[in-house]
């Protein structure tokens, strides 16, 4: 099965944007994830600071599935985008869900560090990806350019 669409070569097919976007916000958590380790050490310790670990290796897993499964349900059909947007959303809520409940019993990790980097890092990187975000459907996930200056050219009165 060929991707290529009629009149367009396959070179220039559009990417797929939702993995763009998540591979960048899943390098900017790596970016602050030394902080936030720092940080869980400073705070709790040794168990703060896997609990703040497995919370970051978490959120960059789920940015990445979402993506993945947005990027291959493209491929499909828009309904195919709109089953995998919700039905990745509660796969990925369970998945979490688990993971919590799997670390609550285990006396090595911090249940409050886990949680607190879970919650703080999906809503920080979200956060900061928005402005690199454009809402423009011609382009999407792209940042528009500047617009240029507008020329006024007087008009001729009609007389």
């Amino acid at each position: 099965m060929s991707l290529a669409v009629e009149g367009v070569p396959a070179a220039r097919l559009p990417e797929d944007h939702e993995s763009r976007i998540a591979d960048h916000m899943v390098r900017r958590a790596l970016m602050v994830a030394p902080a936030v380790l720092i940080l869980a050490a400073f705070l709790g310790g040794r168990r703060s600071v896997i609990g703040a670990l497995l919370g970051v290796l978490v959120v960059c897993a789920n940015f990445l599935l979402s993506s993945r499964l947005i990027t291959w349900s493209a491929r499909i059909s828009p309904e195919a985008v709109s089953v995998a947007a919700i039905g990745g959303y509660v796969l990925r809520l369970a998945l979490i869900t688990l993971a919590a409940v799997a670390l609550s019993g285990h006396p090595g990790v911090s249940m409050a560090a886990f949680v607190l980097t879970v919650a703080g890092l999906h809503l920080g990187l979200l956060f900061w990806e928005m402005p690199s975000v454009s809402l423009t459907l011609g382009a999407p996930g792209l940042k528009p350019a500047a617009p240029g200056p507008i020329s006024h050219s007087p008009r001729k009165e009609e007389g």
